[in-house]
């Protein structure tokens, strides 16, 4: 059985963070100008708003309003261009926007297609495709579970994460509070 994303994912927010690896986590410092490398509790993270459509047999997947948040508080709204780190506020040309198609032969795989930006200029720059997420029972998005997004040879994945996972992905409960696991001690 196919789990499926939209009833998953649909109208929530899902927050991203490393895997637990000293490259990940490095790779997301930077990221986030250095907050998630101050933050061992898990409070800090980006965060997407999530939608689906469907053009004939084609499902789409995209996620938007890319936001830095800490401790539940927006902090930025960061680009997925590096020159403008801090400059993608929604509406901008240089807004994260992520676009996924559901793949026709493997329903559980999501890849992702055409650019980062919201108003998908310098396509031959910005796009991310060959960058993928898989969503089935083992990858549902819970805390116990979440996605995994792998990065493909595209000019917005760096060398080092070609073929590797990018980050994991969680549904972000109401008021961006971590889960009921994260505050057991």
């Amino acid at each position: 059985m196919v789990t499926d994303a939209k009833t998953l994912f649909d109208g929530k927010r899902l927050t991203m963070g490393p895997q637990d690896t000293t490259f990940e986590k490095t790779a997301f410092c930077c990221m986030s100008c250095g907050i998630s490398l101050c933050d061992s509790m898990g409070f800090a993270s980006f965060s997407f708003n999530n939608s689906f459509s469907e053009e004939g047999n084609i499902k789409k997947w995209t996620m938007s309003g890319w936001a830095l948040k800490c401790c539940g508080v927006t902090v930025c709204c960061p680009s997925p261009i590096p020159c403008f780190a801090c400059c993608g506020i929604p509406g901008t040309p240089c807004a994260g926007v992520f676009h996924w198609v559901q793949d026709p032969g493997t329903p559980s795989k999501w890849n992702a297609t055409g650019g980062v930006c919201e108003k998908q200029c310098c396509l031959s720059m910005s796009n991310h495709d060959g960058d993928y997420i898989i969503v089935d029972a083992e990858h549902d998005g819970s805390n116990e579970k979440p996605l995994h997004m792998f990065g493909g040879k595209n000019p917005q994945t760096p060398p080092c994460f070609i073929g590797r996972e990018m980050g994991s992905l969680k549904v972000m409960n109401k008021g961006g509070a971590p889960g009921a696991t994260t505050m057991e001690r």
